[in-house]
């Protein structure tokens, strides 16, 4: 039998068990690494690497076969109501920054979200926020908006993308082991 799901709705109440959608798919693996790192890392390996150090604690799907729709309804079924897909931003190997993407007007997600980046910058007060609160609230049509969008159709209370560094930016990246356990410190609160 499955655990049971957190049924209190949204609030105060409202206690996230999260679950990880590993971002991108083994047939497009996303951004990589700079090019002078050899061999190159890629979204989606960095996200199999990261679901592997919190698999003891936080359960993770891939979108191979079914897309955010189908991670996220697989975390739903195993009691997940939250969801974190963790990206890396990439440009042109110098742009650094963190942000986290939530739909337009989801005020749960964004609380958690704000609350991601406050413990974010705490842990890291030398890196640099991407824009304003750190927050980037999408609409239809922005990067990001579809992804939020499948997972809070397959029933997730909280849908966050992440994307705390570039990994094209050999000062910005962040090695997944080091990045695993901010995520277990935060998400485990």
């Amino acid at each position: 039998t499955k655990p049971p799901v957190n049924d209190y709705g949204r609030g105060a109440d409202f206690i996230p068990l999260w679950g990880i959608i590993v971002p991108h798919e083994r047939k497009a693996q996303g951004a990589r690494t700079h090019s002078s790192v050899y061999p190159p890392v890629y979204e989606y390996g960095y996200g199999l690497q990261l679901a592997t150090y919190l698999s003891d604690r936080i359960p993770h799907k891939t979108r191979d076969s079914a897309g955010v729709y189908g991670a996220a309804k697989a975390l739903l079924d195993i009691g997940c109501n939250a969801t974190l897909e963790p990206h890396c931003n990439a440009f042109n190997g110098k742009a650094e920054g963190y942000e986290i993407l939530v739909m337009a007007g989801d005020s749960l997600s964004k609380e958690y979200a704000l609350n991601i980046i406050s413990a974010f910058q705490t842990k890291y007060p030398e890196r640099r926020k991407r824009q304003g609160d750190g927050v980037k609230e999408v609409k239809k049509g922005d990067r990001g908006y579809y992804n939020l969008k499948n997972a809070k159709d397959a029933g997730v209370e909280v849908a966050l993308l992440s994307e705390l560094f570039f990994i094209d930016n050999i000062k910005d990246f962040m090695q997944p082991l080091e990045m695993s356990n901010f995520l277990r410190e935060v998400l485990n609160k």
